[in-house]
């Protein structure tokens, strides 16, 4: 996901009947929910009844709306769905580590900035194995890889030996949303976005997610992953409008969430699981 709003849809208007219901559909890589002021719908939420009627502070007011559109607007459609939840119904008793390793530069197969130096990224694994073998710990270890690089999770796959089991999407294509719209092959889009759904969806349910810095789309799963530390729901209310499938369905408590640099570690969350 890019960080910035298409051209396109700055310039468009959308015309507002008064007392007329209306569906807006948008078309992005912008996270729109970031842009929605929270006082603007918190009225409309509340008498939906998504939001407690005792008034919490603003902060966390602020985050409970934003977690609520979250879980409204990242929806994916039914079969996407139960997908996505044949994966992280195996998370059930493990402590699951999620890397989102966005390189960029020559280990993609696209022009692309790099984002993670390939040293930094070994580093990272290292940091993830001593971490591991610190937990001393009978639990299973689950290490779920997104990356838009074969040779990198080729890397992590032979990094991790039993019983730690490494998992990754296996149905879709490895590739960049942006990059691959404006080659005009929609075939190949479509594969590329259900990965990268289907990778953002099984990265928000991880114990332990690192993610590269400068990426938006790891921004994203880390705020989907932080959205279950909000006391609200919608399942309720997708289930009344026909959503048979719902993809927050995480039965842990809210995991730690972090930005990799190619120097350092970041802390960004920091919520015990």
């Amino acid at each position: 996901m890019n960080g910035h709003i298409p051209f396109a849809m700055q310039q468009q208007r959308i015309p507002v009947v008064p007392g007329e219901k209306q569906d807006i559909y948008v078309k992005t890589y912008f996270d729109v929910t970031q842009s929605i002021k929270s006082d603007v719908v918190d009225t409309p939420l509340s008498s939906i009844g998504f939001l407690p009627s005792v008034m919490s502070s603003s902060m966390n007011r602020k985050g409970e709306i934003h977690s609520i559109l979250l879980r409204l607007l990242f929806n994916p459609a039914p079969e996407l769905c139960q997908l996505i939840n044949s994966y992280t119904e195996q998370f059930a008793n493990a402590f699951v580590i999620g890397l989102q390793l966005r390189m960029g530069g020559k280990l993609v197969n696209a022009k692309d900035t790099v984002f993670l130096t390939k040293m930094r990224m070994v580093k990272l694994v290292e940091e993830v194995k001593a971490m591991i073998k610190k937990r001393n710990s009978t639990q299973p270890v689950i290490v779920f890889v997104s990356t838009d690089s074969l040779k990198v999770r080729q890397y992590v796959v032979k990094a991790f030996a039993p019983p730690v089991r490494v998992m990754y999407v296996k149905e879709f294509s490895i590739g960049h949303t942006a990059l691959i719209y404006k080659s005009g092959s929609k075939l190949a889009w479509d594969d590329i976005m259900k990965q990268a759904i289907m990778d953002m969806m099984v990265l928000k349910d991880c114990d332990y997610l690192a993610v590269a810095s400068k990426s938006s789309f790891g921004k994203l799963a880390v705020e989907l992953q932080q959205s279950y530390g909000m006391p609200v729901s919608v399942d309720w209310f997708l289930k009344e409008h026909g959503m048979r499938c719902s993809v927050f369905n995480r039965k842990k408590g809210v995991g730690v969430g972090r930005l990799v640099s190619p120097l350092c570690y970041t802390t960004v969350f920091s919520l015990h699981v």
